[in-house]
């Protein structure tokens, strides 16, 4: 046990060395931090725990305030984002504000910039709660998605070909008559049906497929149509013939710009605007009312950026409303020792939320970035762990 203590003692200053610069860590610091724990998050199915658009091309984690706005608006408890959030603020408040989220980086940075300074009025606060409340959940939980048509389709049925009037015995040899049945399960009218009839084998590659267009069929919503037989060759002794449609995908849209993530600024820089830079043919110079509408915000907040400390995260951020609704049962956080604080207002001038540290360190807009901690002279705040 003797020769124990000593490594305990080791591996305790170590945690504790490497905890302190984890969570003091600042500036571009942020960046690799956040750089560093991405690679954790694995092909969309694990949240981001900051603001990030799962609709970026390189983006790794899903969008926690995505997943609930969706599963809001197909009227599914979204039980996996709320739960993960509830977990990383039980366990690190507000910490995700100051240190995990690239959105929250790119304010600070922006900020830096020699640029006229102003003071964000103190009951704009409650707009990301307005935010969360209305955009993320009641608004997309009433207005719903407006659905396309799409198709469900049925096993081929396979028929040795016919000669037909005009045909002879021997032009029919080697081939089959194919006929698929159609579903509509959409709401709306699914109009020119596409069918692909593909040959594939044991490992479900493809060898050959046949595209075939239905010009004069519409198939109304909620009903099965048969479509006219297709003629195909025979290469049964090859593989298997299955039917699939491109118009069997679910095409979802809102039917109003009403949802957070078509209002969302970090959506349009991380997704919008790669979109028209990658992709110029699709209209990058052309622009629709709604792509407007998100790069007229966007560039709102950056310019609010230069002015006003983190605008976005005070304002506009859902998860940043969320965080700090349940910060209180946070196992970190910040507070003040009683009798320690002689008014000098160093903290007050370091703040990044424009808090008065003195009576608002620890509550729900305190983001625990600890700038504060840094430059009190008498080492009166601290940043507590556990109850």
């Amino acid at each position: 046990m003797a020769k124990l203590k000593p490594f305990l003692l080791r591996l305790r200053v170590g945690c504790s060395f490497v905890s302190s610069f984890l969570l003091n860590i600042s500036g571009l610091r942020r960046f690799a931090f956040f750089a560093a724990i991405l690679p954790t998050f694995a092909q969309k199915t694990l949240c981001n725990p900051g603001m990030n658009c799962h609709g970026c091309p390189w983006a790794i984690g899903a969008c926690p305030i995505g997943v609930m706005a969706y599963g809001s608006a197909i009227h599914a408890l979204p039980l996996y984002a709320i739960s993960f959030m509830l977990v990383l603020t039980a366990a690190i408040g507000r910490l995700t504000c100051a240190f995990l989220c690239p959105f929250g980086l790119l304010q600070d940075l922006l900020y830096k910039i020699p640029f006229f300074k102003v003071k964000l009025p103190p009951v704009l606060r409650y707009g990301k709660y307005v935010a969360l409340v209305l955009l993320v959940f009641l608004l997309p939980f009433l207005l719903g998605f407006e659905q396309s048509g799409y198709l469900r389709v049925e096993k081929p049925q396979i028929n040795k070909a016919v000669a037909k009037d005009d045909e002879q015995t021997a032009d029919v040899v080697g081939k089959l008559d194919v006929v698929v049945k159609v579903a509509n399960l959409g709401t709306k009218p699914v109009e020119r049906p596409h069918i692909d009839l593909k040959y594939v084998d044991e490992t479900k590659k493809e060898l050959a497929t046949f595209g075939n267009d239905f010009p004069g069929a519409t198939i109304p919503p909620g009903e099965t149509l048969t479509l006219p037989a297709v003629r195909v060759p025979n290469r049964l002794d090859e593989g298997v013939l299955i039917a699939t449609s491109p118009q069997s995908e679910v095409t979802q849209t809102s039917p109003f710009q009403l949802y957070y993530c078509k209002l969302c600024p970090v959506g349009t820089l991380e997704a919008t605007v790669p979109s028209m830079v990658s992709a110029p043919s699709t209209g990058m110079y052309t622009l629709s009312s709604g792509r407007a509408l998100r790069l007229g915000i966007l560039a709102f907040f950056l310019m609010l950026m230069l002015m006003i400390s983190r605008p976005f995260c005070r304002t506009f951020c859902p998860a940043g409303a969320f965080y700090a609704l349940f910060s209180r049962l946070a196992l970190c956080r910040l507070e003040l020792t009683p009798g320690q604080c002689n008014g000098c207002g160093a903290c007050n001038r370091v703040c990044p939320v424009d808090l008065d540290v003195s009576k608002q360190i620890g509550s729900a807009e305190c983001i625990a970035c600890g700038d504060c901690i840094k430059v009190c002279p008498k080492s009166g705040l601290r940043r507590k762990f556990g109850l």
